[in-house]
């Protein structure tokens, strides 16, 4: 019985959880003001890619994207390097509550 209530439990919440993205999902494929209809409609009548189109082309997402990919690699090396060579450095010196 704990268990019937637990997987309960977990499955409305999850359901709940994911409501919001898959509504995201679907409206990103919807034509504009197609979102905003009452009562709303979950699953478009057919998938439109042109906002896809219009972020990629008019909105340079696609350089921005890899400018942040580049950027974060950047940080990642840089504070990997100074995180290693401060490891080593407090290995090697002998601190006064190390014995």
């Amino acid at each position: 019985m704990k268990k019937i209530l637990l997987y309960t439990f977990l499955g409305i919440t999850s359901f709940i959880t994911m409501v919001p993205f898959l509504w995201m999902v679907s409206a990103s494929l919807m034509n504009d003001g197609e979102a905003s209809v009452f009562p709303p409609v979950f699953i478009p009548d057919y998938a439109a890619l042109i906002q896809f189109q219009t972020l990629f082309v008019r909105l340079n997402a696609a350089q921005n994207f890899l400018n942040s990919l580049l950027l974060s690699t950047i940080v990642t090396i840089v504070s990997l390097f100074f995180q290693f060579h401060g490891r080593i450095c407090l290995c090697k010196i002998s601190l006064c509550w190390k014995g």
